[in-house]
């Protein structure tokens, strides 16, 4: 049997079912992928030893689009960012099975498959532009413009953070007429966000910091950053420090934010997407539930 869920869930990464549901479309033009930079190995799944299907060496970004079929107002969207350290990107916890979440609320959701290993710019590029893209084709998949989230796990929360934040300055000139769309998402949702605050040097993320305070200079927090939800577990070793410095921050700046803190979370305190686990985390993703029921 998860021979057949890798398999499937494959053809699904690859792109193998445009134009029905759960349908994969690359969202920059051929050859005009900005900040482009080669991989020496080919895109492909890792061995998957575990429960966890795991997607390297993205160069041809892609969003994998599961609409409301049949909804009958436009929906909301929210761009899903997996986790995977920006190295690779988790792909089924962190990904298909939250489109699946959303779906099911009336919500679609817009997998992004963006560019690893080691790309952050790159990665930022593309969020950025799966915004816009999503707004650009709304109308096709019978969505709001006015209602583009965007949510991540771990280093996709740190995505989700840094695309938020980041709307008054895209890092990529533009394209063609999906960039004259706007790349600010309606509303945020970094879940067990990873490397957000100040640190005395690189190893100190993982180690441990003093203080809480987010670095302003990559994640620009002001009064027009779109309200968030936010989630992660004190034996997160992604430290629950993240979460509180980013939510201070928002409330300084008068954004509205929640946040879950919670004292145990499942797989360790990191990386339990929205699985139920039997532990305190398990009910985070019915409070994200009601926090989104203001955006339809």
């Amino acid at each position: 049997m998860k021979t057949c869920i890798v398999a499937a869930l494959a053809l699904v990464a690859a792109g193998a079912f445009a134009d029905t549901p759960n349908a994969a479309y690359e969202i920059w033009p051929k050859g005009k992928i900005p900040l482009a930079k080669e991989n020496p190995k080919p895109e492909g799944v890792e061995p998957m030893t575990d429960d966890v299907m795991r997607i390297a060496n993205v160069s041809v970004p892609q969003v994998v689009v599961t609409p409301v079929v049949g909804a009958e107002k436009p929906t909301p969207a929210v761009v899903i960012c997996p986790g995977g350290g920006y190295g690779i990107l988790a792909w089924n916890h962190e990904g298909v099975e939250v489109a699946q979440w959303l779906k099911d609320q009336g919500v679609a959701g817009v997998i992004l498959k963006y560019r690893v290993p080691d790309q952050r710019d790159g990665a930022l590029a593309d969020a950025q532009r799966a915004i816009r893209w999503v707004r650009a084709n709304a109308a096709k998949f019978n969505i709001d413009p006015a209602k583009v989230g965007i949510m991540g796990f771990s280093a996709g929360a740190n995505l989700t953070v840094r695309t938020a934040t980041n709307s008054k300055r895209p890092i990529y000139e533009k394209v063609d007429e999906v960039d004259e769309k706007s790349c600010r998402p309606d509303f945020q949702m970094p879940i067990y966000p990873w490397d957000l605050v100040k640190r005395k040097d690189k190893d100190n993320v993982w180690k441990g910091h003093e203080g809480m305070d987010i670095r302003l200079d990559e994640y620009p927090v002001d009064a027009d950053t779109p309200r968030a939800f936010i989630v992660q577990s004190e034996d997160d070793f992604c430290q629950i420090e993240t979460s509180l410095g980013y939510y201070a921050a928002l409330k300084k700046a008068g954004v509205g934010a929640e946040l879950h803190a919670f004292e145990k979370g499942g797989h360790g305190g990191h990386g339990y997407g929205i699985r139920r686990l039997g532990f305190p985390t398990d009910a985070w993703p019915a409070l994200a539930e009601k926090w989104l029921e203001q955006f339809k």
